[in-house]
């Protein structure tokens, strides 16, 4: 993905009739081409930003083309990209979070990242009517967790999300413990002389 967020187009609107998109034009038929020779892989998406007062689009272009995307082939694609810039080598920390997309209406996601590296490990939308929790047990699922810790914030402190992550991933999980579990609070705080 490119983005142009240089882009002037010289001479009085009018004097030259779509010579901005002419020029772009010409720019883009071989810029996949030079991308590949340079950095060894090919552009899909290119941007360019456009002055407000020549157009007044509603929605960023990279948003609307990514939210056409299958996620998992999106994750593939950039899982692959990684691996290849950087090599497989990770650390043993795998972080789980969700986030709401600000701008992007109701999209909220779950997604893992390695601690050390800092690599994205993968994303999984929200289902409509739902909440994170099952979102983060799919993409659980998907990770290859052994030999791992996995750090997940309270609201994944699940019995479901455990058994996953143990005997399914082959990891370990640390869980944080609040009020959404008050029997397992008490239970910890009993255990550490807290209650």
């Amino acid at each position: 993905m490119a983005n142009n967020a240089r882009f002037c187009r010289l001479g009085p609107k009018g004097q030259y009739p779509n010579l901005a998109s002419r020029a772009l034009a010409l720019n883009l038929e071989r810029l996949s081409a030079d991308w590949q020779a340079k950095y060894g892989h090919p552009i899909v998406v290119v941007e360019s930003f456009v002055d407000e007062e020549w157009f007044r689009g509603t929605e960023n272009c990279v948003y609307r083309v990514l939210k056409a995307v299958p996620v998992r082939a999106f994750q593939a694609a950039l899982w692959a990209w990684q691996k290849a810039r950087h090599g497989a080598a990770d650390g043993g920390v795998v972080v789980l979070d969700g986030k709401a997309l600000r701008g992007s209406g109701k999209t909220q996601l779950v997604g893992a990242i390695n601690a050390q590296s800092g690599r994205t490990l993968g994303v999984e939308a929200v289902a409509d009517k739902s909440n994170e929790i099952p979102a983060g047990q799919t993409l659980l699922e998907r990770l290859d967790l052994e030999g791992t810790i996995a750090l997940m914030d309270a609201l994944h402190t699940q019995v479901e999300t455990a058994r996953s992550v143990v005997q399914e991933g082959g990891g370990d999980y640390v869980l944080f413990v609040k009020g959404n579990q008050d029997g397992l609070l008490k239970q910890g705080a009993g255990q550490i002389g807290g209650g």
